[in-house]
C-alpha cells in the first residue's frame, strides 16, 4: 500500500506531544449535544480532555427527541453518479 495513503474512515487522533495515537479512554455527558473525552497516549503517558460537540444536523430525524432544539442545515446535493462514500462532493 502506498505510504502516503489515508483511509478516510481512519478516527485515530495524533498525540499533541509525540505524534503517536491518543485513545479515547472514557467521556462523560456535558449536555444533550456535548461529551468530555479523556484521551490517553499509550506511547509517551500523555493525557488531556477534550471536548466532541454536535453542531447541526445534516437532515431532520426520523425520531425527534422533544426539547432538542437541533438546526438542520442541508448539504449540498451530490451530482452525478457518484459513491458518497469515496467520492468528494461536486465543485469542492
Amino acid at each position: 500500500m502506498n505510504a502516503s495513503y489515508r483511509d478516510p474512515h481512519d478516527m485515530t487522533i495524533e498525540c499533541p506531544a509525540c505524534d503517536g495515537h491518543i485513545e479515547a479512554r472514557h467521556s462523560e455527558p456535558m449536555s444533550d449535544t456535548m461529551r468530555r473525552l479523556y484521551f490517553y497516549c499509550p506511547d509517551c503517558g500523555f493525557r488531556a480532555p477534550a471536548s466532541l460537540e454536535i453542531l447541526y444536523s445534516l437532515s431532520p430525524s426520523a425520531s425527534p427527541r422533544d426539547g432538542l432544539d437541533l438546526p438542520i442545515v442541508r448539504a449540498d446535493p451530490l451530482r452525478g453518479t457518484i459513491n458518497s462514500r469515496t467520492a468528494k462532493r461536486a465543485g469542492l
